[in-house]
């Protein structure tokens, strides 16, 4: 019998309960409406550094892969993918305010279980389209804008400049309309009207950190204080303000204008590809608020069932179902064990926790072997070349220790890395490509950043001096 292959798509900062609704997203009817099959095999774990990632099946995942790239270049079914994105993207909204409004009043246990399936339904739908889908579809973008600016565009650096311009997002993304909101509330010509602003700022922006249901928590007025406390004067707030401004106004001319470059039998598909830049960064902003607003309910279960509202994460949807049900909540012993490390893997209707003995079993098949090397290569995203020590942040919860000009090394970024971004000089990821994260920032600051090496956690260590080249995409200790 053949050995299976597995693919790790993603690792990142979640839990049982998220890691629940992404395996059992890819065997939903809505999934196969969408890609024309489900994904019949795959599993998730807590890795050794803290992180969740998932596993799918090679065969599975490159067939995936082939399907999206084919909705990539068609117009008619990207057109269909998008229609679907933005009707999810207000469902889930509705629907999450919907459940944490009403859940946080109700004690009845049939009622709440009833709020707690409309959000799993509308959560699973949105990962099939909103999450999955931009993830893949993003990927496909990439290639397709490399091969269309070779085709059309002469001469390589002339090739960086335009790829630059079209893999930076046409739109503010939230996190960037927040950095706007609290340099204007830097600018308030009084004390009162500062804090009037700064109340109004942390109501509109509270929700950024919340990348799953009850953790990490919303950021608290004390969070925008010392964000504002960080701007040196109202001279640079409103510098960086102008430029913010103009950096957006500037790409869009930029990419008419560039767009223009192109056969017009091609300028469809290179709006295609423009798009996915801020989707990328969209779908996330979505995925966020909802969680914000639908953790109420969870809160509300908690209390019914008489257990701590953090040990929500670590229940499957079936899980947190049955023991409404029943009024009796897992036992204290088992959440703790599954802080520390699980596997989850699809069963019939939802997901199962395996025996923890396995688990060994499962982090064998997929560990890999670290690089005998002293240098990683990957996707030069922001160009520059700087030495420094490495500072290896494996996920959010370590970025304190992230010094000033020390080269970020990660798995990947988000929204929460930013004050560690700022205090870097360069960074170095794992995981993803040109419209990622890490590189749009990266360009915004103008610091260097090599993405998609893969294995660069695992081979630097801390206080490892590193040159990042991030003309040619190496990174070498030094």
């Amino acid at each position: 019998m053949p050995k299976t292959e597995w693919v790790k798509p993603w690792e990142r900062e979640y839990n049982v309960l998220k890691m629940d609704m992404v395996l059992c997203s890819m065997r939903t009817d809505y999934f196969r409406s969408v890609y024309g099959f489900d994904i019949p095999r795959s599993f998730a774990m807590r890795m050794p550094n803290g992180n969740d990632a998932v596993f799918v099946e090679k065969k599975s995942y490159n067939r995936w892969i082939n399907e999206t790239r084919a909705i990539m270049l068609s117009k008619r079914r990207f057109d269909d993918y998008y229609r679907r994105y933005c009707a999810l993207r207000s469902e889930i909204i509705a629907v999450a305010k919907k459940v944490g409004v009403y859940g946080q009043r109700i004690s009845n246990s049939d009622m709440l279980r009833k709020l707690l399936r409309s959000f799993e339904d509308v959560d699973q739908r949105n990962m099939s389209v909103g999450q999955w889908g931009s993830f893949l579809l993003t990927e496909h973008a990439v290639v397709a804008t490399h091969k269309l600016v070779e085709r059309f565009i002469a001469g390589v650096s002339r090739q960086k400049e335009i790829e630059k311009v079209l893999f930076s997002p046409g739109e503010m993304s939230q996190i960037r309309k927040e950095r706007q909101s609290i340099l204007s509330v830097a600018l308030a010509l009084t004390e009162k009207e500062r804090q009037r602003l700064l109340r109004r700022h942390a109501a509109s922006f509270e929700w950024i950190p919340c990348i799953n249901i009850i953790e990490p928590k919303a950021w608290p007025q004390s969070h925008f204080v010392s964000e504002l406390k960080q701007i040196p004067s109202s001279g640079e707030a409103r510098k960086e303000l102008e430029e913010l401004e103009k950096s957006f106004k500037k790409n869009r001319a930029a990419y008419n204008r560039i767009k223009k470059q192109f056969p017009r039998s091609e300028q469809a598909l290179l709006d295609r590809l423009h798009a996915m830049s801020f989707i990328k960064d969209d779908r996330d902003d979505t995925r966020r608020k909802a969680y914000y607003y639908a953790t109420p309910l969870f809160q509300q279960i908690s209390r019914v069932l008489g257990c701590d509202e953090n040990d929500m994460p670590y229940y499957t949807y079936d899980e947190i179902d049955y023991a409404l049900a029943v009024r009796k909540p897992l036992a204290p012993s088992i959440v703790r064990a599954r802080r520390k490390r699980y596997v989850l893997v699809p069963g019939i209707g939802g997901s199962r926790v395996v025996p923890d003995r396995e688990y060994k079993n499962y982090l064998k098949m997929v560990r890999r072997v670290r690089p005998d090397t002293d240098e990683v290569r990957g996707v030069a995203a922001s160009s520059g070349v700087v030495r420094g020590r490495a500072c290896i942040v494996p996920n959010v919860y370590s970025i304190d220790k992230m010094k000033k000009h020390m080269v970020l090394v990660t798995v990947v970024t988000h929204p929460d890395y930013v004050p560690a971004m700022r205090r870097a000089a360069a960074f170095v990821t794992d995981e993803g490509g040109m419209t990622s994260h890490a590189a749009i920032v990266a360009r915004e600051m103008k610091k260097p950043c090599v993405v998609g090496t893969v294995h660069a956690t695992e081979l630097f260590r801390d206080g490892d001096l590193l040159e990042v080249d991030a003309e040619h995409g190496i990174v070498r200790k030094v």
